[in-house]
């Protein structure tokens, strides 16, 4: 309102006409002084009065439709979702009982590794990480077909310190931490950690050759604000606008969970997240926690 009242008086504003919807002002009319320096007549009045309550309809059938538009998108990447949950559901325990005999192998072979040459440890640790990545994204999918969200109170800057000891292979990565140590936010422990960690190993993984991720934490207005910045590649605008639709990437590995599960842990939650980036200048994430 104090912008509005301002731009009246530096514009010279000779009448105002609120353009209402339901006893709530979305706009207004401006008019200037008329040409013939008369003032505006009852009938002036009322012809503009008319146009603003047209224009007041023209609004809110705008606003109608992008917010029809947000809930179909929302009901759509929520039907997908649930059909993966579904389908992991039904395969994710049978495809983790080889994945445990093959960890379990892996192990052994990693105890007598001493006996083999550097080449055969080479592959231990690749078959290692791919059982690992395997794992985390079975862990992933049956998150998806659970609905539940069993919340806790967490202490924000441990959990994310614990996040980055697991992901200190970026060594050409300087990760800056701003977290208030008695900052504390109520979730669910497991599905907050894999939010957090898919948000930071995106931003990680975004950075060609040497940069910064940058972690920062507020409370504002009985609201916490987490943000992950980054200065990688960043994302073209189109990228951007499907960036958490099930099963959407760009990226050369990966078959596009992430963002989604991601977008479901936030729905879960009730939270928001928002997005921000520039092609070649990186990328920021904001999750407003309420």
């Amino acid at each position: 309102m104090d912008e509005a009242k301002n731009y009246i008086i530096k514009t010279e504003v000779e009448l105002v006409i609120p353009a209402m919807i339901k006893e709530k002002m979305v706009g207004f009319m401006t008019l200037g002084i008329k040409k013939n320096n008369r003032i505006y007549t009852p009938e002036d009045i009322n012809m503009f009065s008319i146009l603003a309550a047209q224009a007041a309809l023209a609004i809110e059938n705008a606003l109608f439709y992008h917010k029809m538009k947000e809930i179909q998108e929302k009901m759509i990447r929520n039907e997908k979702l649930a059909m993966m949950g579904k389908v992991a559901g039904a395969v994710g325990h049978d495809i983790r009982n080889p994945l445990s005999s093959i960890k379990y192998v892996t192990y052994y072979l990693n105890d007598i590794k001493e006996k083999q040459n550097e080449e055969f440890e080479k592959y231990i640790s690749i078959l290692s990480s791919e059982v690992e990545n395997a794992e985390e994204i079975i862990s992933s999918l049956l998150d998806l077909s659970k609905a539940s969200v069993n919340k806790t109170k967490i202490h924000l800057q441990k959990t994310v310190r614990s996040i980055l000891e697991k992901l200190n292979k970026y060594k050409n990565v300087k990760i800056k931490t701003d977290i208030p140590d008695k900052l504390y936010i109520e979730a669910d422990q497991l599905k907050f950690i894999r939010l957090m960690q898919n948000l930071i190993k995106n931003a990680l993984q975004a950075i060609k050759g040497e940069g910064v991720v940058e972690i920062k934490a507020e409370k504002k207005d009985n609201h916490t604000y987490i943000k992950i910045k980054d200065t990688g590649i960043g994302m073209d605008k189109e990228t951007l606008r499907h960036i958490f639709e099930p099963l959407y990437t760009k990226k050369e590995s990966g078959v596009g969970l992430g963002m989604s599960i991601i977008q479901d842990i936030i729905d879960k939650h009730g939270w928001k997240i928002n997005a921000r980036s520039e092609k070649g200048k990186g990328t920021e994430f904001v999750i407003e926690v309420s």
